[in-house]
């Protein structure tokens, strides 16, 4: 087909067709000429087939339209509803589709190749889409014509309307011709290899073109765009961009400006070390330097280049041009009551001030460990922990999943027994908060044993209902939670109702927090004042002391931390003690052992060379002379042992090892994040109550 259609025999057919129809077009509506048009037909070209793009780069799907439904009226004997019917039928039905030849043009070009590049493409597109439109505002008027046709019944009238009728008709084939013209046409010469051809016509380097995309949108000119009006109003509505703290590697930040067509604006970015942003150089300069009058067309693009360094401020200044203006002002204040320059939105003058930080990236020591938080006798005080901690820095970690094993060995003549397999709701963060001078007196609440319910704290920024409280005159098994007081009418009748009289929230503010920013390490730190609330009582040793707040599970973690993370394959197991006979013995329950560390009496069973018992691996049932090495053991069923045989007990030991798998999905608060949570040491612990029981082993 586009051999045909960039044929000689194509371009004969298609002019032929065209002068016809033009030279019709120029003779004058009467009844004679009617007759005539009636015997001459549009000769198209060939018997080929048109269609019309939608999109150059949709579907190959097309619409077939031939030679006769584009004919006119060729029977001089019609009647006039004859005449319409054939008028109207003759009248293609156009869909937007992919034109074939534009299809094969696609949008896997290579600068100075022979297909057609994305701007030229997209230029012939749009005037594609011109065409059309001129086509079916045509179409659209003749057939509201044969629809008021039909109506008209006096002979007169009739006949004047069927010439205008046909008139439309004679300017629809034309305009269908131009069209079919356009979008059968031969591209434009391309540029030279190595070249390629702008929207404005201009020849560009393709080496230079990632350059000039890069480079701002503006001048010391205004400018108008074409065929775009300006607002009656011209106001610039916002700036766009994000407000997080800037890397201290540095980063390019995009920004987007919003503002009604025609609106005018500078802009100037200035560091707290005196130095100007160049739109140009994409630097930071000691030389002023500013965006200067750039002109807004719904929104307005540009991106900035921010150097590597530390604690650096970043203020921007948007002003407003000429008749130009800034939307009505709307404040934002922080939690402090301070103003939130980024949040606020508009401006009272010809300013706008927004705000960005460059903070200094902690390097950081993320550690799983473990503990006993309520210090359980013989689990808390475990000998050490040792393994892998977490070295990573600022978003590094974010989405990489690190395995970990680390193990915990227990204190001397100590042994610990699995209970079972650790969740991740085993796992726990803890913060440390100070209690005030003196409790909260609520409505309905019984202080006689001088207990209460609520209690002022420094810091609740971060608790949330049901964390755990933890400290030495905290009430076992208490838990942040509300308090509601009821009281019951007409108690031990038919009648009886409750009803509450009092509800304390678990948490409530006193105050506005204070919002501190570290000089050195940029980092924010939020303190808020407020009233901490339990669902038992505690005593009033409570005041003044500091307790720890315990948050379990990826839920609460995340509320207090505001970190995510996600721990899989979990696992603990136990490393195996051995040790060796120091005798021999026959047919006996007792042997002397070189260390009987590890081993739990009515918990470890043995295996080794002569072992041997009724239902299996034989349990130590007793260990007496122990001295924190050698021991003597005493077996459920009696052994014949060699001396010095090898021995390894099962269900205890010494040491257990804790595995899995780690990913940070989201960051929160500290190390790295430049929003500080008091209090928190950045460990996340296993709590080995949940999964381990320990025993002494000389018991």
């Amino acid at each position: 087909m586009a051999d045909y259609y960039s044929s000689k025999e194509y371009y004969a057919k298609k002019e032929a067709a065209l002068a016809k129809t033009l030279e019709r077009k120029k003779l004058e509506t009467s009844v004679k000429e009617v007759e005539e048009i009636k015997s001459t037909s549009i000769k198209e070209p060939d018997s080929k087939s048109y269609v019309v793009p939608t999109d150059v780069s949709a579907s190959a799907e097309v619409v077939v339209v031939s030679e006769d439904t584009i004919s006119t009226v060729r029977e001089e004997d019609l009647t006039s509803e004859e005449l319409l019917e054939e008028i109207s039928a003759s009248i293609p039905e156009y869909q937007v589709q992919t034109q074939s030849e534009l299809n094969q043009q696609n949008l896997n070009y290579t600068y100075g190749s022979e297909q057609i590049r994305l701007d030229e493409l997209a230029a012939k597109k749009k005037l594609v889409e011109e065409k059309l439109e001129e086509y079916n505002i045509r179409k659209q008027k003749h057939e509201e014509c044969l629809s008021d046709l039909r109506g008209v019944t006096d002979t007169e009238l009739r006949k004047q309307k069927e010439r205008g009728c046909i008139a439309l008709k004679n300017e629809l084939d034309v305009s269908l011709l131009i069209y079919q013209d356009f979008i059968t046409s031969k591209p434009q010469p391309l540029a030279p290899p190595g070249y390629h051809q702008m929207a404005d016509g201009s020849i560009m380097s393709d080496a230079e073109h990632p350059a000039y995309e890069n480079l701002p949108k503006c001048g010391d000119a205004k400018y108008d765009v074409p065929g775009v009006g300006k607002d009656d109003n011209a106001v610039i509505l916002g700036i766009d961009f994000d407000h997080s703290d800037i890397d201290q590697g540095g980063e390019t930040r995009s920004f987007k400006v919003s503002a009604t067509n025609g609106s005018t604006f500078s802009l100037e970015i200035k560091s707290s070390a005196g130095k100007y942003y160049n739109f140009y150089s994409n630097s930071f300069t000691t030389a002023y330097a500013s965006l200067k009058n750039a002109t807004v067309y719904g929104t307005y693009e540009f991106s900035v280049v921010f150097p590597e360094g530390t604690v650096t401020t970043y203020d921007i200044f948007l002003i407003a041009q000429d008749d130009t203006s800034h939307a009505g002002y709307a404040e934002v204040l922080l939690d402090d009551n301070t103003i939130d320059l980024n949040s606020s939105t508009g401006s009272n003058s010809k300013l706008l001030h927004k705000q960005l930080r460059q903070s200094r990236n902690e390097t950081l020591t993320y550690e799983l460990s473990a503990k006993s938080p309520n210090s359980v006798a013989n689990l808390s005080d475990h000998a050490s922990i040792t393994g892998q901690g977490f070295l990573k820095g600022g978003n590094s970690m974010l989405g990489i999943k690190t395995d970990f094993s680390f193990s915990v060995t227990s204190g001397s003549t100590k042994a610990y027994q699995i209970l079972k397999q650790p969740t991740f709701e085993d796992i726990f963060v803890e913060v440390t908060r100070t209690i005030g001078s003196a409790p909260i007196f609520l409505d309905g609440e019984d202080i006689s044993s001088s207990t209460h319910y609520s209690w002022p704290l420094d810091n609740i920024d971060g608790l949330t209902e049901d964390m755990i409280p933890i400290g030495t005159n905290v009430t076992a098994n208490s838990v942040i939670k509300y308090y509601e007081n009821t009281v019951t009418s007409l108690e031990n009748t038919a009648c009886a109702n409750e009803f509450t009289t009092t509800k304390i929230e678990p948490l409530t503010k006193t105050a506005p927090p204070t919002l501190t920013r570290n000089a050195t390490s940029g980092m924010l730190v939020k303190t808020q004042l407020g009233n901490v609330t339990f669902d038992k009582q505690q005593a009033a040793a409570l005041a003044n002391g500091e307790i720890k707040f315990l948050a379990y599970g990826p839920e609460k973690i995340k509320e207090l931390t505001g970190w995510e993370l996600e721990l899989t394959n979990l696992k603990v197991e136990l490393t195996k003690p051995t040790t060796t006979t120091t005798q021999s013995t026959v047919n006996l329950t007792t042997v002397t052992i070189a260390s009987g560390d590890g081993i739990a009496d009515d918990v470890s069973t043995v295996s080794g060379i002569g072992i041997s018992g009724a239902s299996g691996a034989p349990t130590i049932t007793n260990i007496a002379s122990y001295s924190g090495t050698t021991a003597t053991i005493t077996f459920d069923s009696a052994q014949t042992l060699e001396n010095g045989t090898t021995l390894t007990f099962h269900g205890a030991g010494e040491t257990i090892t804790i595995s899995g798998s780690i990913v940070f999905k989201t960051t929160g608060k500290s190390f790295g994040t430049n929003y500080e949570l008091p209090g928190w040491d950045g460990k996340f612990y296993f709590d080995l109550e949940k999964f381990i029981t320990p025993t002494a082993e000389a018991s």
